[in-house]
């Protein structure tokens, strides 16, 4: 295959990972919801980040590996130059996010733990008026979003020749 063909091909991976993204958070208010789509989108972005850094991802598939375990193995095999410790921090904290919404019908303190969330997320899009301007929900998807961005460019980074 010549690189070219190579680069169209990771090109629409990644406009088709986008526009998912954008599909299934971008007009959501609730903010249950968002945690619990947004950790979904930030689960297939690490499973095909493994499919393309380990020899046999299938072993991963046939071993029920929980999210958590899944980061654990990406964080192990990653180069760190893809990710920050924000990153890595700001992905843990969806997945305690989650958790807490997932094995609790009233949580308590999920407004506390989307704000810690919040904090540990790029503080780039933290300058930005939308962020600024915007309600907990609207930064929880645009928070999402980036760390779903992030690891879309590390794919294309990891894959393009």
């Amino acid at each position: 295959m010549s690189n070219d063909f190579i680069k169209k091909l990771i090109k629409k991976k990644s406009q088709k990972s986008v526009l998912r993204v954008y599909k299934h958070l971008y007009e959501l208010n609730d903010t249950s919801l968002i945690i619990l789509k947004g950790h979904l989108l930030v689960e297939e972005e690490i499973n095909e980040l493994l499919d393309v850094l380990l020899n046999k991802p299938i072993a991963l598939k046939n071993g029920d590996f929980n999210f958590f375990q899944k980061f654990c193995i990406l964080q192990a095999v990653i180069d760190p130059q893809y990710l920050s410790q924000k990153d890595w921090q700001a992905i843990k904290q969806l997945n305690n996010l989650r958790n807490k919404l997932a094995h609790n019908l009233e949580p308590k303190g999920i407004k506390d733990i989307v704000r810690n969330f919040l904090d540990k997320c790029d503080p780039e899009i933290k300058r930005e008026k939308v962020w600024q301007d915007g309600p907990d929900e609207k930064r929880l998807i645009i928070s999402i979003s980036m760390l779903c961005g992030k690891l879309i460019d590390t794919h294309v980074d990891i894959v393009s020749p």
